[in-house]
């Protein structure tokens, strides 16, 4: 709301909103988009993933079909303005300035994320931004989503649908050498390293790569391995969501409790 009214913009202004603050949940390995709510994406039998850092690689193909929509869209613009909610600007100049990779790059997109959140809490405007500036960010996107492409295929021969992330190293919160407590009454910590673990194959990451990839190479190799995998039911003849989870344990959701491949 501004001055008590809803807010209207076109709807180009939405989706490059959606686009920027989908990238900015780009996990600390830059595969996959990492999950904030308890019931991740299409699988919300899957609730228990957010607590493990997790992430899903599905959800970073779609981003990245999205941005390349509006890749295309925004050359064929010209001069074309759009108008924003004023927050945007900044997140836009410091998605433009993010640099280094891994941990440290990982910390500088998210922490930019959580300004721009915290901004949204205090009075808003609009501001007019131009398609050239739009644009310019959406192709530092789409290099970070085509890399995250290539980082997921080279993970295995089928790769995973969801990621985890464990920390390695962190460092407590203090307040004048006073432990900082959340308000699940335990002390804070800041997470300075992560190492992430595969959950075995689901089908829903492959099928929504193999619904946009133009490498048909690549796309019949994915298949052949699929085919051959616990995946598809030899026996019934049909493909399975997922292949056995036997061998974690119900913090990752209630999936568990799930028949095999359901």
């Amino acid at each position: 709301m501004i001055d008590n009214k809803p807010i209207e913009v076109e709807l180009a202004s939405k989706l490059v909103t959606l686009v920027l603050n989908k990238y900015g949940l780009l996990d600390p390995a830059g595969i996959g988009l990492s999950y904030e709510a308890n019931k991740p994406g299409w699988n919300d039998a899957m609730n228990g993933l957010p607590g493990l850092f997790g992430s899903g690689v599905s959800e970073m193909f779609e981003l990245k079909k999205l941005n390349h929509f509006l890749v295309d869209a925004f050359e064929k613009a010209n001069d074309h303005t759009i108008e924003v909610l004023t927050p945007l600007l900044d997140l836009i100049a410091l998605y433009q300035k993010l640099e280094g990779d891994g941990y440290a790059l990982w910390d500088q997109r998210v922490t930019a994320l959580e300004n721009y959140r915290k901004a949204l809490l205090n009075p808003l405007s609009l501001s007019k931004v131009s398609s050239k500036a739009v644009l310019t960010v959406l192709k530092k996107i789409e290099l970070d989503l085509n890399e995250a492409n290539q980082k997921a295929m080279a993970l295995d021969d089928i790769f995973p649908t969801y990621l985890t992330f464990e920390a390695t190293k962190f460092e407590q919160v203090l307040d004048n050498n006073a432990p900082v407590i959340g308000h699940y009454g335990l002390p804070l910590v800041k997470v300075l390293a992560f190492e992430m673990a595969k959950i075995p194959p689901f089908l829903e990451a492959p099928a929504r790569f193999l619904k946009q990839t133009n490498d048909k190479v690549y796309a019949k190799k994915l298949y052949t391995a699929i085919k051959q995998s616990e995946l598809y039911d030899k026996k019934q003849k049909f493909y399975q969501t997922s292949v056995s989870l036997d061998a974690f344990s119900n913090e990752i959701g209630r999936i568990r409790a799930f028949t095999k491949g359901w």
